[in-house]
C-alpha cells in the first residue's frame, strides 16, 4: 500500500476533524460510553482543529501530520511539548488514530516514527502517550514499538471519566528510525 505521512496543513481542519470523528467511531466502539461517540461529530471538532493547526504555524515544537492514501486523508497524529509540566517525558503524542481499513499495514508505525523524529530533532529525547486503559490493540502497538506503560489516571471525555495508562519511549533513537521505513 502506497501512502504518504505529512505535514497536516491548515486548510485541510474539516477533512482532520471528520477523519478524527469516524476514527474514534471505529476505535472506541464498546469501550466509550455511545452518547460520547455520537457527539463526536466534524462539526464539533472542526475549532479544535483550526487550534492545533495555527499552534502548528506558531511553535515550532507542535507538529500534525496525516497519512495521505491517494489524496484522501486516512489517519493523522499530533505531538509537541507535554501538556502537563509534571511529565516525566520530553515530547507528548496527543492524538494517533488511523481508519479501522487501514490498520496493520505500517502507517500508524511511520506515524510514530515520524513524530519521534519531530520531537528529537526538537531536543525532545523521550516520548509519552495517554491510551485509553481497555483499548488493548493500542496498547499492544504501543508496547510492539518499545513503548513502556507506566501508570494510570482518569481523563474525562465529554464529562464521561475514562481510565487511561501512559506509554513512555526514555530513548527516541529507534522509533525515530521507524519513521523512514514505509513506501
Amino acid at each position: 500500500m502506497t501512502y504518504l505521512i505529512r505535514r497536516a496543513e491548515a486548510e485541510e481542519a474539516f477533512e482532520l476533524a471528520d477523519t478524527q470523528a469516524l476514527a474514534w467511531r471505529e476505535t472506541y466502539r464498546g469501550l466509550l460510553p455511545a452518547p460520547v461517540l455520537e457527539r463526536m461529530t466534524a462539526e464539533r471538532l472542526v475549532g479544535q482543529w483550526r487550534g492545533h493547526l495555527r499552534r502548528q504555524a506558531s511553535d515550532h515544537d507542535e507538529l500534525c501530520i496525516v497519512a495521505d492514501h491517494h489524496d484522501e486523508i486516512v489517519g493523522f497524529g499530533a505531538c509537541g511539548r507535554p501538556r502537563d509540566s509534571r511529565a516525566t517525558f520530553d515530547g507528548e503524542v496527543t492524538m494517533v488514530y488511523m481508519r479501522a481499513a487501514y490498520q496493520g499495514v505500517g502507517i500508524g508505525r511511520a506515524m510514530m516514527g515520524a513524530m519521534a523524529q519531530h520531537l528529537v530533532r526538537r531536543g525532545l529525547f523521550s516520548m509519552g502517550l495517554w491510551v485509553v486503559r481497555d483499548n488493548v490493540r493500542a496498547r499492544a502497538f504501543y508496547e510492539a514499538l518499545g513503548g513502556r506503560c507506566e501508570g494510570g489516571r482518569e481523563e474525562r471525555m465529554q464529562g464521561t471519566a475514562v481510565p487511561v495508562v501512559a506509554y513512555i519511549w526514555q530513548d527516541l533513537a529507534q522509533l525515530s528510525r521507524a519513521g523512514t521505513e514505509h513506501e
